[in-house]
């Protein structure tokens, strides 16, 4: 058994892409437990890689991604031995098919990821 849940609907959190897991559901009540239902398979495929464009335009970084790839923020941290990753509140524009960002450079590290 991999959960239970009194809802209508269980989500397996701990699958992995492309490996296939099959799936059989049964209900139990005090009366005792059901059956196995038919067999389900099921392949996860999670969303391809998306690239990331890093460039330097007039004294500031520009962050791009398709614009396919909808629905991503970007967010920084000065740290990666101890992250506390932090939404950047900059503007995210849409320019020639990409989404852009224009981030000021400045002199102390920062790291910066996409995440949705």
């Amino acid at each position: 058994m991999i959960g239970s849940t009194s809802k209508s609907s269980y989500t397996d959190i701990t699958v992995t892409n492309g490996v296939s897991y099959y799936y059989v559901v049964s209900a139990s009540n005090e009366r005792g437990e059901s059956g196995n239902s038919t067999q389900a398979l099921a392949t996860p495929q999670g969303p391809a890689s998306i690239k990331l464009s890093v460039s330097i335009s007039a004294g500031n970084l520009v962050l791009s991604w398709p614009i396919s790839a909808n629905g991503f923020g970007v967010y920084t941290t000065t740290d990666l031995a101890k992250p506390n990753w932090q939404a950047v509140t900059n503007e995210i524009k849409t320019v020639n098919s990409n989404w852009n960002v224009v981030l000021p450079i400045t002199h102390a590290s920062a790291y910066y990821r996409l995440q949705k």
